[in-house]
């Protein structure tokens, strides 16, 4: 197996522009923001947690990923590729199969979406009543 490394070099897109101080090599200025731009995105997380698990195939993520269509995926995971969240590896034996894995910068977001993680659980059980959390709550249990 091996992981088909970016062929890109540069910076991730969320980490240039407006995020970077002017001096060269300098921190970007606001963590959160480049927290926040790696995660924008409707599916970013979700696609992110269930990598957590193991590398899967394009056809298990999007069996897994309720409501995701086929190409809001594919143009979701070439995204995260190319923030270098996401890597391809191919396995080199049988027919060509591609397993998409998180990179170290994507395993790094563990410990964030484990606290999105909670953080949601929490509001679901308290926050009961809330309109937003109701609306939420209906579409996770399918009554969209």
């Amino acid at each position: 197996m091996r992981i088909v490394p970016k062929t890109d070099d540069a910076a991730p897109p969320a980490l240039t522009g407006g995020d970077r101080a002017p001096t060269p090599g300098a921190r970007p200025r606001d963590p959160v923001a480049v927290t926040s731009g790696l995660l924008k995105g409707r599916w970013t997380a979700p696609i992110l947690w269930h990598l957590f698990w193991g590398g899967k195939s394009f056809y298990q993520l999007l069996r897994e990923l309720d409501g995701i269509s086929r190409p809001v995926l594919v143009h979701e995971l070439e995204e995260k590729e190319a923030l270098g969240l996401v890597g391809r590896r191919l396995h080199p034996n049988g027919p060509v199969r591609v397993e998409y894995v998180l990179t170290a910068l994507g395993e790094s977001l563990r410990p964030v979406l484990a606290v999105m993680y909670e953080w949601g659980l929490y509001t679901l059980d308290s926050c009961a009543g809330s309109p937003a959390v109701e609306k939420q709550r209906r579409c996770l249990d399918g009554e969209h």
